[in-house]
């Protein structure tokens, strides 16, 4: 389609439309006055005398007869419902609005009654203007007739389509024909021959049309086609009616009074070129805006040519059994020739629907072959679930669709929707455009297919139920991608929940290694003290026995008897793990003096500035207090009987400790860091600080003792690990 017009040209359109319905409808009224005088009992005694009522009695004299008069004014009215039709719809397309000015002209352009206006006219106002009007006005309706097939086919341009040289032909063409072949001969070449020939030829193969849509240009032509048929079964009939006598065929034409009457055998064909000037109009309507009428437009192409072929048969049978026997006035001649039409009117009309359906859509895939196509959507999509991708171009193309999309509901997740075009289509955006169809197995709504709906329009019932039964088969394929679907989720389920069993099984081992872990540090570290405690216990109470000194020995013995008691406590919170809540409740400076009371020498604890009830989170507290029995334990073990001392000092959001003993020291290695020294105990502490981000450091020379410092971050303070191991490296140094 071209364009909408500018505002110059409705401007434009609107004075034409204006100007030629008040020509034609005062051409109407006119001719409609003098058959009412001329046809109403009494009608011409009103008028009063004179002039103009002689011009009216003149005129109606010159008047058709009454049963043409009725069905010319029938058609003229066809003609301005048209008019009015394209009007409401809007009109905003050339080709429409060339077709609105075409109807108006050919409402009374073709009549034959209205041509009693020119003889009025001639008489009351002494002027031939009617004779103007009677080729202005088929002139008008047959060019914006021709002019408006260019313009619905988008080739004003093209050279082939005869759109500026076909109006200026049918200009000079109208005119002669319609001056000398008489009025019935004009509407018939013009509306029947020459607008049909021409529209074809600028339709010749489907044109652009509107929106690119072969189907909307065929459409038109095959309009075109149908009236050009008609014609030709029309005028074949009429010449065997005229070759058998039979009557009926006579137009009479009106014309002034003492001028020689005209009339012509071509009823048949001037009533079907009247109706004819109608009906490309609606069809141009229906192609531009209405994809649902499409249907009813091709029957009404179907039921005219039945018509047209089944009445003209019978008309002419009936017309050979009148002139072949006697007892024509009967009604046994027109049965006896609707027998044999009627044994055949079922066959013609299959053959038409199907002629008719081809023409408009082209060769498409039967039925047959179409749902054929289905069985291949079973096969695999190579992960054991249909391949709806490949299902949905199948159907598709088992359709002769150019776009189809197939809508998957997945419960619980989102619809999935697959979609094909074929090559060189485009995707519609009208909603109306396509054809949904749902997808159902029982009451459940597996989906929707939906395909363009050229794909699915057409004159023949099982084009109608193929879409139907297409998505009753696609149901089983799309209830097999559930339950594949369904099958998947659960296996991932499954594996995800025996990856949780195979973690939850990595994880109770890991923390049974911690546990055991934890229990063998704990053993080392704070057990272990205590044992060697004892050691050192039983030691002095085999030296106060040998010395003789029994009472000593005794008071040390029930020492040791506390002792034990201590140790055993100590083994117990260790395999229940409950040393932390209680040290938590104490504070660590108390339970580092109860955990180290009791030796010889004592060990002294130092705490500046930190409270002795001072709480520490577990992890920091439990660090923190195993490292120091472990240092004390340690310097016990290898400085028997030296003075110990542990420093405690929180600063800068870290904790600073530090184990001093007075012993013979040691020579460190190339590294003062404990990491590197031997023993197992040096490797627990450094594990321990280790993992809640602590640091340490040892310091030792021959006969000067050792110093064993360490640091750990607290929580909500400002230091940091590798400051307080700067810190304590200073220490040390």
């Amino acid at each position: 389609m071209t364009a909408a017009p500018s505002r110059a040209g409705t401007a434009g359109f609107a004075a034409a439309v204006v100007v030629g319905s008040v020509c034609a409808v005062g051409w109407l009224l006119l001719g409609s006055a003098a058959a009412v005088v001329g046809y109403l009992p009494g009608a011409a005694g009103l008028l009063p005398a004179g002039d103009r009522a002689g011009g009216l009695l003149t005129a109606a004299s010159a008047g058709a007869p009454l049963a043409q008069v009725v069905p010319d004014y029938a058609c003229s009215a066809l003609n301005l419902a048209v008019a009015g039709l394209l009007l409401g719809s809007g009109a905003r397309q050339w080709a429409l609005r060339l077709s609105v000015l075409a109807t108006i002209g050919a409402a009374a352009g073709f009549n034959l009654q209205a041509r009693t206006a020119a003889v009025l006219l001639d008489t009351v106002a002494g002027v031939r203007i009617g004779t103007l009007l009677l080729v202005a006005l088929p002139v008008l309706a047959c060019a914006c007739a021709v002019a408006a097939l260019p313009a619905f086919a988008g080739r004003w341009r093209d050279p082939l389509s005869l759109g500026t040289a076909a109006v200026v032909l049918l200009l000079c063409g109208t005119v002669t024909v319609t001056v000398t072949a008489g009025p019935v001969a004009g509407c018939v070449l013009l509306s029947g021959l020459l607008v049909p020939v021409l529209g074809l030829v600028v339709l010749r193969d489907g044109g652009r049309g509107p929106g690119g849509d072969r189907t909307r240009s065929r459409l038109v032509s095959c309009t075109l086609l149908a009236i050009l048929v008609t014609v030709a079964v029309l005028l074949a009939v009429t010449v065997a009616l005229v070759v058998l006598g039979a009557p009926g065929l006579t137009v009479d034409v009106p014309v002034a009074p003492g001028a020689a009457p005209q009339d012509a055998p071509a009823a048949l064909l001037f009533w079907f070129a009247r109706i004819a000037s109608a009906a490309v109009a609606p069809a141009m309507l229906v192609a531009v805006t209405g994809t649902r009428r499409r249907p009813l437009l091709s029957r009404g192409i179907v039921v005219a040519l039945v018509a047209a072929t089944t009445g003209g048969a019978v008309a002419v049978l009936q017309a050979g059994l009148a002139a072949a026997g006697p007892g024509s006035g009967t009604g046994w001649t027109v049965v006896a020739a609707a027998l044999p039409v009627a044994a055949v009117l079922l066959p013609l009309r299959a053959r038409v629907e199907d002629a008719v359906d081809r023409y408009l859509y082209g060769r498409r895939p039967t039925p047959y072959s179409g749902l054929a196509g289905i069985a291949a959507l079973s096969r695999d999509g190579g992960d054991g679930s249909p391949d709806l991708a490949r299902a949905t171009e199948a159907v598709g193309r088992g359709l002769g669709a150019s776009v189809c999309r197939l809508t998957v509901h997945r419960p619980g997740l989102r619809d999935r929707t697959y979609a094909w075009t074929a090559d060189g289509a485009r995707p519609p955006t009208d909603p109306d455009a396509l054809v949904r169809v749902p997808v159902r197995h029982g009451d459940d709504d597996l989906g929707e297919v939906a395909v363009d709906r050229a794909a699915v329009e057409g004159l023949r019932t099982d084009r109608n139920r193929l879409l139907a039964d297409v998505a009753d088969s696609l149901a089983v394929v799309l209830q097999a991608s559930r339950s594949a679907i369904e099958l998947e989720r659960q296996l991932r389920a499954a594996v995800a929940h025996g990856e949780r069993i195979a973690a939850a099984r990595r994880d109770a081992v890991a923390a049974m290694d911690r546990e055991r872990r934890r229990i063998e540090r704990d053993l080392h570290d704070g057990a272990q003290h205590h044992l060697v405690t004892l050691g050192l216990a039983l030691g002095l109470v085999e030296y106060e026995a040998g010395a003789g000194r029994t009472e000593q020995a005794v008071q040390r013995l029930d020492m040791l008897l506390e002792r034990v008691d201590a140790a055993e406590a100590v083994l117990a919170e260790t395999a229940g793990g409950v040393s932390a809540g209680i040290r938590a409740e104490q504070g660590l400076v108390t339970a580092l003096r109860d955990a180290l009371s009791g030796g010889d020498p004592p060990v002294v604890v130092v705490h500046d500035g930190v409270p002795a009830d001072r709480r520490y989170p577990g992890d920091i507290g439990d660090t923190a207090y195993f490292c120091c029995l472990e240092a004390v334990g340690n310097a016990r073990k290898h400085a028997p009987g030296a003075a110990v001392r542990v420093d405690v000092e929180e600063s800068g959001g870290m904790l600073r400790m530090a184990v001093r003993d007075e012993g013979p020291g040691f020579e460190p290695g190339p590294s003062a860091a404990l990491a590197g020294a031997p023993g197992r105990g040096l490797r627990n502490l450094t594990t321990r600080l280790l993992a809640v981000g602590g640091t340490v450091a040892v310091r030792s020379a021959p006969g000067s003792g050792t110093t064993v410092m360490w640091s750990l971050p607290v929580p909500g303070g400002t230091g940091t690990g590798a400051a307080g191991a700067a810190g304590a490296a200073g220490a040390a140094g």
